[in-house]
């Protein structure tokens, strides 16, 4: 059963917790529309075309558009089409984002009139960023969160003994997997640029028992480069002195992190909404640098060599990394007393009581 038809049934509000960010439920709130036009689910031959009408979003590739609205025969698309078309009828959202990171989509969102579909009269939804909702410990002023020097973890003992701000963190969260073909390609992209790096991976599937790195990486790389297969503590890694940049997925929990720690990043999307992410970090706030799109296929050493260049070693990466520090300032300004998530949470509850009294 709609949770939409509960709340009816029992004549409450329903608010939704959306974990993206706001140019994300934008597009999820339009997609009804897009299915309209014919424009999903998406033509294989047509994902390089731009769409130029979703409420406060760039032109934007079809190609880029969150994954699970891209294909009919995927399992998710139904789920995640019946879930855009219920978003209209809710009374409002909490994103997991803050309104300085993304004030025109907000905005937009706030003005846009949802719920016209299937004959319904429409309505404005109330539009609350609540982000980022983080552990506490990422808002902290300081540069390092300490550990226990006994607790530490190896990749982090190894990172004390780095020059600050010199290592390029590589991670791709939780889900992501690449193939062995292109983690060797990576390996060779790290140790081309002859930058220091934390490279952390899931292990792919491996029946054949290939090697994961090219013969002779580790050794190599020793001394300015360490790599860690499993989970590493991201929060400590992230925080750590020597860490100067990220080069991520662009999950939008690791995007927030590496926001409220001022990393700058370089991106490399792979599913989900992480595309249209890479391109708000690159385009909208400038505060990363693209090593490549979701579309580009196998990624050669060259380019992967080039970006982490211009982030660690080039005058652009300065800029970049002065843009994240800003975005990292306002995301401390924003969860801090009297703060813009202190008056939206406030907003809401004053919405319920509302609800309640009427």
């Amino acid at each position: 059963m709609c949770v939409q038809v509960v709340a009816n049934k029992f004549k409450i509000p329903r608010y939704v917790l959306f974990a993206s960010p706001a140019g994300a439920l934008a597009t999820m709130l339009h997609m009804p529309e897009l299915i309209k036009q014919g424009r999903l689910p998406i033509d294989p031959s047509k994902k390089e075309e731009l769409i130029y009408d979703i409420p406060g979003v760039p032109p934007t590739r079809l190609a880029d558009l969150p994954s699970p609205m891209q294909d009919a025969n995927a399992y998710e698309y139904p789920f995640y089409a019946r879930n855009c078309v219920e978003m209209h009828e809710a009374t409002g959202v909490l994103i997991n984002t803050f309104y300085e990171l993304e004030p025109s989509y907000i905005d937009t969102l706030r003005q846009t009139v949802y719920g016209n579909v299937n004959g319904k009269e429409g309505h404005l939804l109330s539009i609350l960023p609540v982000g980022p909702m983080l552990p506490k410990a990422y808002f902290t002023a300081g540069p390092e969160i300490s550990a226990n020097v006994e607790e530490r973890d190896l990749c982090l003992q190894w990172l004390d003994t780095q020059p600050e701000s010199s290592v390029l963190y590589v991670s791709f969260g939780s889900v992501a997997v690449l193939s062995i073909p292109q983690i060797q390609e990576l390996a060779m992209g790290l140790e081309m640029s002859g930058q220091r790096f934390l490279l952390v991976l899931r292990a792919p599937l491996n029946p054949e028992n290939l090697p994961l790195f090219p013969e002779g990486f580790e050794e190599r790389t020793k001394g300015r480069g360490f790599v860690h297969v499993g989970w590493a503590p991201q929060l400590l890694v992230l925080s750590h002195r020597a860490v100067g940049g990220y080069l991520t997925h662009c999950g939008w929990n690791s995007t927030l992190e590496g926001i409220c720690r001022g990393l700058p990043m370089l991106t490399w999307p792979i599913q989900a909404e992480q595309a249209m992410n890479a391109r708000f970090l690159v385009d909208d706030v400038k505060a990363a640098i693209e090593v490549c799109t979701v579309t580009d296929g196998f990624i050669s050493r060259e380019r992967i060599s080039t970006a982490i260049k211009r982030l660690l070693a080039d005058p652009e990466g300065v800029i970049v990394k002065n843009n994240m520090q800003k975005l990292r300032d306002l995301a401390l300004a924003a969860v801090g007393e009297g703060g813009s998530v202190q008056r939206n949470l406030e907003n809401f509850l004053q919405e319920l009581r509302s609800w309640k009294s009427s």
